[in-house]
């Protein structure tokens, strides 16, 4: 009986330990890194430029997840795909300064066509190490990766498929890519015009 007591005693003592040590990582984590909103990264960039590209809502489109016969690794077409997917680099001038700014998706379609460039480089029969484009593809492998974690999508994909289970064509909502690139291509024009 009194062993029972005992244990119940040293029980009740390492859940109170656990809740005290949740709670004072809790508290460090909190007075060591305070939590960060949309406002607090709301700065200029220069003197005349907010910090986010503000064309407006964008409107949700359904797009399916599908195998397609574009954007391939290797093949006659394929570079001018993967190049037609950022624009002029995606290159926009804002500001009463006209200064180049990009925005995340383009850097992030970029950081896919170079790591397809590179496994296209590295796999053929010619291949050299080249450190440069070793150094690009590691940045763009830790920047893809980084925008995966900060978007966080959790949506929920069916797997199929035994041994091995893969995500199964599905449907995703995503944001309006058509109004982006068409805002993208006014300011190329509108910045061309500049120039005259």
């Amino acid at each position: 009986m009194q062993s029972k007591a005992i244990n119940q005693r040293r029980t009740l003592l390492y859940i109170a330990l656990i809740i005290l040590k949740s709670l004072s990582i809790w508290w460090m984590r909190r007075r060591l890194y305070p939590a960060h909103t949309e406002a607090d990264l709301d700065f200029a960039l220069g003197d005349d430029t907010p910090r986010r590209w503000d064309i407006g809502e964008l409107d949700s489109v359904i797009m399916p997840s599908e195998e397609t016969v574009h954007y391939e690794v290797y093949g006659s077409t394929s570079n001018a795909e993967w190049h037609s997917l950022f624009p002029d680099h995606g290159t926009l001038h804002l500001g009463p300064q006209r200064r180049p700014y990009s925005i995340s998706m383009f850097h992030q379609l970029r950081c896919l066509g170079i790591y397809r460039h590179e496994l296209v480089r590295t796999h053929s029969p010619n291949a050299t190490y080249i450190a440069k484009g070793e150094e690009l593809t590691r940045h763009c492998l830790n920047y893809l990766r980084q925008m995966a974690l900060c978007r966080l999508d959790t949506t929920l994909l069916p797997l199929v498929g035994h041994p091995k289970p893969h995500p199964a064509p599905d449907m995703h909502v995503c944001k309006d890519w058509e109004k982006v690139y068409a805002e993208v291509e006014k300011n190329q024009r509108e910045y061309a015009r500049s120039l005259l």
